[in-house]
């Protein structure tokens, strides 16, 4: 298993609490955190240092999630990224259409925090993390 404090998630939301909650939370078991609130936010993010792991939220302006997940699962530097697409929309069709274009999960909101710990452990092999849960 990784070392949790070498693993870094990219957390992609338009909201600024739900940015600040998932970051508190994944920043206290010692994950390296970076924020953006949209898709040009999180390219500029990526460019400059790749993540190990992407939690991207659907409903966002301009380019929602699953526009910028089809990209970087399009780009070779970035179609090995898992994307977890998080949504309130519970449609069966949202959650089979993230998979279809290349998401490793999708979460629907809202979510508690062992859900999203037991998730980015398992995506990122990281085992501070899972021995927190």
């Amino acid at each position: 298993m990784t070392d949790v404090a070498r693993v870094s998630v990219l957390v992609v939301d338009d909201s600024f609490d739900t940015r600040e909650m998932l970051a508190y939370w994944l920043t206290q078991l010692g994950y390296a955190v970076t924020t953006a609130d949209g898709a040009d936010s999180a390219l500029q993010a990526i460019a400059e240092r790749p993540p190990d792991m992407i939690l991207m939220d659907v409903i966002m302006p301009y380019v929602d999630g699953f526009e910028l997940c089809r990209r970087l699962k399009r780009d070779r530097s970035t179609r090995d990224i898992p994307v977890v697409l998080m949504s309130g929309l519970q449609h069966p069709e949202n959650m089979r259409y993230g998979h279809e274009i290349g998401a490793a999960a999708f979460l629907v909101k809202p979510f508690d925090e062992d859900s999203l710990v037991g998730l980015v452990a398992a995506l990122t092999g990281s085992a501070g993390a899972a021995a927190a849960m």
